[in-house]
């Protein structure tokens, strides 16, 4: 393994462990600001494994997560399902990236709209269309991480453990 793929597989795991504290977050605040993170990180490890269409995405999404810590405003909701329609119709080259970007459309319903329950259920769905995109291209902290991401809000839905009441917008 050359070590650019090395770099970026060190990468999608450092990724991976921002994005399992932000899953482990009662609070919507912590929850929001660490997947910020994540998928910064993450659109790095994306970039280095050749997957543009990923990456743009993962942009995509840390850039919807920051909009969202300050503004609900469903108008970006339209803004960003058409941005991440339009990345995939430019750059997929494979089946398995529309199931990224389809959870990328679904997660900016759910930053925008959700809080509380109905965000981490939306957010269960994504991480489940992104674990298919994660077989298709290989990324094993992605595997890894939407694998656990599902076990961790399958079992905090069942316990109900998160609060919204910390996330305020104007």
């Amino acid at each position: 393994m050359a070590t650019i793929d090395w770099l970026a597989q060190a990468l999608g795991f450092i990724s991976m462990g921002i994005g399992w504290y932000a899953v482990s977050r009662r609070d919507d605040l912590g929850f929001i600001s660490f997947n910020l993170a994540s998928a910064l990180i993450a659109s790095l490890h994306f970039a280095l494994l050749d997957s543009m269409v990923l990456a743009t995405i993962m942009l995509l999404s840390g850039l919807r997560f920051a909009i969202s810590l300050k503004s609900r405003r469903k108008a970006w909701v339209w803004l960003f399902v058409g941005g991440a329609l339009l990345q995939g119709l430019a750059l997929a080259q494979y089946w398995y990236e529309w199931f990224a970007i389809v959870a990328s459309m679904i997660s900016s319903w759910a930053v925008f709209v959700t809080r509380g329950k109905r965000l981490r259920e939306s957010l269960l769905l994504c991480n489940g269309l992104n674990l298919i995109n994660a077989v298709g291209v290989m990324s094993w902290s992605t595997i890894l991480y939407c694998s656990g991401t599902l076990v961790t809000l399958a079992y905090r839905l069942l316990k109900s453990e998160f609060n919204s009441s910390q996330l305020q917008h104007q």
